[in-house]
């Protein structure tokens, strides 16, 4: 079952919204979750998944940022390496991802640091499958 569908576009950004989780608090530290297996997750139609654009989506716990160049996908967990923030939807401009709390800022179609910081985005292995893109955490 998909984790969300399609609610509203941002300026070459997709918003993806009522996912399966209640987002709160990062998702391997929720109660429901500490037994949880590593597995893939259903996170949409591929097609949905603006080209060369970002599409945000909640999934299974976790707020997810999705760039897609044409096959190519990239999904990356929301929260800063640095401390852990989650970093909200609106802190995207562009291509450009910065966390609110510090000012490390991200490439989003590469996941690499390019301000302040030195560690990447974390970004999760994805697969398209019969039309959906998946991820695994």
């Amino acid at each position: 079952m998909p984790c969300s569908w399609p609610s509203r576009h941002l300026a070459g950004q997709d918003r993806v919204g009522g996912g399966c989780d209640s987002g709160h608090g990062p998702a391997e530290f929720r109660i429901e979750n500490l037994d949880a297996q590593p597995g893939w997750h259903d996170l949409l139609a591929a097609n949905d998944a603006k080209n060369d654009g970002i599409t945000y989506i909640d999934c299974s716990g976790r707020s997810l940022f999705i760039y897609r160049k044409r096959t190519d996908y990239r999904v990356y967990d929301s929260r800063c390496p640095h401390q852990v923030t989650n970093i909200p939807h609106l802190a995207l401009e562009g291509k450009r991802l910065t966390c609110p709390k510090h000012h490390w800022a991200f490439d989003v179609t590469t996941g690499q640091c390019v301000e302040k910081g030195n560690r990447p985005l974390r970004e999760f292995k994805a697969k398209v499958e019969n039309g959906r893109l998946l991820a695994f955490w």
